[in-house]
C-alpha cells in the first residue's frame, strides 16, 4: 500500500496551500479589542468541523492535517496559521 504525505506549508493559506494576490488573514496578529488574540482559530476549527459532519466542505483539504493532536485550532495557533478571507 501506498501512502502519500504532503507536508504543510504554514507559511501559505492553510485552506488552499496556494500563492495568490490576495492577503492572508492570521488570526494571532489581530489587533481587535473586542476579540481575544487567535479565537479566530477556535472559529475556523467550529466552521471545519461543521462542514465535515455535513458533507459539504468546500475545498478539497483533508481537515485532519490540520491536528496535530490537540486539536484544530491549538494546531493553527502553534504555527500561526493564515488563511484567504475569500
Amino acid at each position: 500500500m501506498l501512502f502519500l504525505f504532503i507536508t504543510m506549508d504554514w507559511t501559505k493559506c492553510i485552506l488552499c496551500q496556494n500563492v495568490t494576490s490576495e492577503g492572508l488573514q492570521w488570526p494571532a496578529n489581530w489587533k481587535r479589542s473586542d476579540v481575544e488574540c487567535g479565537e479566530g482559530y477556535y472559529t475556523l476549527e467550529k466552521n471545519l468541523l461543521e462542514f465535515q459532519e455535513l458533507r459539504e466542505f468546500p475545498l478539497n483539504t483533508d481537515i485532519s492535517r490540520l491536528d496535530e493532536g490537540n486539536g484544530i485550532a491549538e494546531t493553527l495557533k502553534n504555527h500561526q496559521a493564515k488563511w484567504h478571507k475569500n
